[in-house]
């Protein structure tokens, strides 16, 4: 009888440490969310907003509504053209460059007949509209989940530092998450040709795109494949009769400056969310040129296993296809050239397909569970007390357990689909 009354007691400890966890795992979620909420309130309130790197999309959009398309990447003439916008003001060391793909501007041109102030608080309103669609996509896609584990999801996922920035800098970062999501879902239906568009969507921000692309020609999806080369050929023509075939060679050579630069503007590896950051934090700027090295060739050998491991599994579909594309996110933001804080929202996704997959095993859900919750104040409180002082940015940490972890799930539980 002892002996049931101890396992009783024991039982009961657990269950209030639980709701306590939980609760408190709750309330700095809220605090943080309030918090940025406040923040932002705060930026519009003291227009701080031409701050933001929505000026640097603004600024591509006005010069080619201006009829200067076919320099668009001339940055002599976007400091020009900033810095009149900001009626003698400047960012960094004079400029905030535009160096998104040139249909990003098309999609900026229209707002650009707003001030910009205005213009940033249309973007902030669709960015906010955009996020509330996919947190009810969400909350529809796992109605097996209970009401406190989708609640949980949403507001961990919007307590992310990452989401503050996304929405307060007026990046591509959620929109980017958006056309991650449907372009999942899509896949997951077998309506292969949405998928493919979905994917094109997601070209004004090339950093999401490349290893999910390279997961369908991998996976022999032709009909995702021939849809996404259909709209990006639309959209390519489009570009090329407005601003001339040259803007491809401009083009070009921003990304190239952006990959390899560590002084261009707007270019700091150190705050970067990817192997290349971490490498810049370890060894420091004067092994740049080895870091340059390392970093490509990773980047190399991540897009020929990536190719082979989807190869391997097919065009076929099943229960584990997101856990796939899961480690396919990951690896496309952990070896990219560039990424910012901001794009680090969308390890929201991996993370998520992973509880899912991992809800049927009690005891590892609940710790990947416990861990995710606690992990926006992990890394904002982290950041700020610690920094890069430990060596690495404690979100690419965080990153690189959620591949392991993701990984280690794939080979203990189930075979490749």
């Amino acid at each position: 009888m002892s002996g049931h009354w101890l396992r009783d007691g024991i039982r009961a400890i657990k269950g209030c440490l639980q709701t306590r966890g939980y609760r408190l795992a709750l309330a700095l979620n809220i605090a943080l969310v309030l918090s940025y909420i406040g923040l932002i309130a705060i930026a519009l309130m003291h227009r701080l907003t031409w701050m933001a790197d929505f000026t640097s999309h603004y600024t591509g959009g006005f010069i080619l509504r201006e009829g200067f398309g076919t320099r668009l990447y001339d940055l002599t003439l976007q400091a020009t053209i900033q810095q009149r916008l900001l009626s003698g003001r400047y960012l960094g060391d004079g400029l905030l460059p535009f160096n998104h793909p040139p249909h990003t501007a098309l999609l900026m041109a229209p707002l650009t007949l707003l001030p910009l102030e205005w213009a940033y608080g249309i973007w902030l309103g669709f960015n906010l509209i955009l996020w509330a669609v996919l947190l009810w996509d969400l909350w529809r896609t796992y109605p097996d989940w209970s009401r406190r584990e989708r609640a949980m999801a949403a507001l961990t996922w919007t307590a992310l530092p990452s989401w503050l920035r996304a929405v307060a800098l007026g990046t591509f970062s959620i929109w980017g998450s958006f056309v991650m999501w449907r372009f999942t879902m899509a896949l997951q239906r077998n309506r292969e040709r949405e998928a493919g568009l979905y994917l094109a969507l997601g070209s004004v921000h090339p950093t999401v795109t490349l290893f999910p692309l390279l997961a369908l020609v991998g996976g022999r999806r032709w009909r995702a494949v021939g849809a996404w080369a259909a709209a990006m050929a639309l959209i390519a023509g489009l570009v090329t009769l407005l601003m001339g075939p040259s803007i491809w060679i401009g083009f070009l050579n921003v990304l190239r400056a952006t990959a390899s630069a560590r002084d261009h503007p707007g270019i700091d590896p150190a705050s970067m969310y990817n192997l290349r950051g971490a490498l810049f934090t370890l060894l420091g700027p004067e092994a740049w040129e080895e870091i340059q090295i390392a970093a490509w060739a990773m980047l190399g050998i991540g897009i020929g296993l990536t190719l082979i491991a989807w190869w391997k599994m097919g065009p076929a579909g099943g229960p584990l296809l997101n856990l796939h594309l899961g480690w396919t996110v990951l690896a496309g933001l952990l070896l990219s050239p560039h990424l910012n804080p901001q794009d680090g929202l969308l390890v929201g996704l991996p993370a998520l397909w992973l509880y899912q997959g991992m809800r049927g095993t009690r005891r590892s859900h609940r710790a990947f569970a416990t861990i995710a919750v606690l992990s926006p104040a992990v890394f904002f409180f982290g950041e700020a007390l610690i920094g890069p002082r430990v060596g690495i940015r404690l979100p690419i940490l965080g990153m690189l357990l959620l591949g392991g972890w993701t990984i280690s799930f794939l080979f203990r539980n189930g075979r490749s689909s």
